[in-house]
């Protein structure tokens, strides 16, 4: 089961305690207001009523084999960078830590956070992707400049197979996976719908209404690609 320590119970922190806690993660929760640490408690592995800027109080906590630490703690700029100064003393490998504003982010990476975000940002990116192209429903930028991302399927590409469409020719994409609802029935007879993952779908694979393709491709291809819908 993989470990994550989560610094800073607000909206934020609290959400992705509780996202991690749902996937089956190992979460321990910090913040040094009580009520704060009272609201996770229910469900997450162990809340703690501390101060994360007090480094005995951190080293006092069992931190083997985090998975990542968060710094979650949001305008207090002071207690976010201080946070990581000692998470990278402690010898945490892993840092993910939340800036307010670009040189907070710039300091964090100085001091050894090795990955910054900012929730805010990355909420309205997504949104304004989703407004703007709402066929694409996922997508996930890989360090090589490619993108893997999920589309529904169009109209024009029902019925026909993946050497037909040539997506690779024509729109410089490889498809690598298809999720298609299948109608299943009980033994009482009920109807339900489960998703089918298609791996590496063969070049005779005919694509279906209602499927969505999992394409990977570099930017300027995905945006071509997406202006033609």
């Amino acid at each position: 089961m993989k470990r994550f320590l989560v610094i800073g119970l607000g909206q934020f922190g609290y959400e992705l305690a509780k996202a991690l806690t749902d996937k089956g993660a190992e979460v321990i929760a910090i913040d040094r207001n009580m009520n704060l640490v009272e609201g996770v408690k229910d469900f997450v592995t162990s809340a703690v009523n501390l101060d994360s800027t007090d480094e005995d109080a951190l080293r006092s906590l069992n931190l083997d084999g985090l998975e990542a630490a968060i710094v979650a703690i949001g305008e207090d700029w002071e207690a976010s960078i201080l946070t990581t100064a000692i998470l990278k003393e402690l010898g945490i490998e892993n840092i993910i830590a939340r800036r307010a504003g670009d040189i907070q982010g710039k300091i964090l990476e100085k001091i050894g956070a090795t990955r910054i975000i900012s929730p805010e940002i990355n909420i309205a990116d997504q949104l304004a992707r989703n407004l703007i192209s709402p066929g694409v429903l996922e997508h996930i930028a890989l360090p090589d400049g490619h993108t893997i991302f999920q589309v529904e399927a169009r109209p024009e590409f029902y019925n026909k197979t993946l050497i037909e469409l040539d997506f690779r020719r024509n729109f410089g994409l490889l498809v690598v996976g298809i999720q298609r609802k299948k109608a299943n029935v009980t033994e009482s007879g009920e109807v339900y719908m489960e998703t089918e993952n298609i791996s590496l779908p063969s070049a005779t694979e005919a694509i279906k209404q209602g499927d969505i393709l999992v394409l990977v491709g570099m930017k300027a291809d995905i945006e071509t690609f997406i202006s033609r819908e």
